[in-house]
């Protein structure tokens, strides 16, 4: 019984600072852009976590072209450094793959993940696809936050 003690006592004492690591992170949306949360998770990465932006709903501001976007168009911004998309386990998440097209007038949503280093606290998001809206406008979803 001693023995199992011991190894209860390592394992928690291996897992409770991963847990105290993943400090939430505060994720300013652009204005224009709608998500339905946003959540900080562990990371099997050492030093590391995820940062999720879940069901972001994008809009194609054009009513008469279907438009499309990159994966790297998702940008997760803390400092001067910029972060991509990333898979995360055990979420069905953006396809990195593959780009995607949104029809004329249509939306969509897309949840992202980050891998970010745990000291990181704030970020900004940002989706850039350059779409064009009718009116002859480059559209992007960045810069100017609620």
């Amino acid at each position: 019984m001693l023995f199992f003690s011991r190894v209860a006592l390592l394992v928690s004492a291996m897992v409770l600072p991963a847990l105290a690591d993943s400090a939430p992170v505060r994720v300013a949306i652009p204005s224009g852009l709608r998500t339905s949360d946003i959540s900080t998770t562990d990371s099997q990465k050492p030093g590391f976590k995820y940062v999720t932006v879940d069901s972001v709903q994008v809009t194609n501001p054009s009513h008469q072209e279907a438009q499309n976007y990159d994966p790297k168009d998702f940008h997760l911004l803390v400092g001067d450094a910029i972060y991509l998309p990333v898979v995360r386990p055990g979420l069905g998440a953006l396809d990195l793959r593959q780009p995607g097209i949104v029809g004329p007038g249509a939306s969509t949503r897309v949840t992202v993940s980050f891998l970010v280093p745990n000291d990181v606290t704030s970020a900004k998001f940002e989706f850039t696809p350059h779409w064009m809206s009718d009116q002859g406008f480059t559209v992007d979803w960045c810069c100017y936050y609620l």
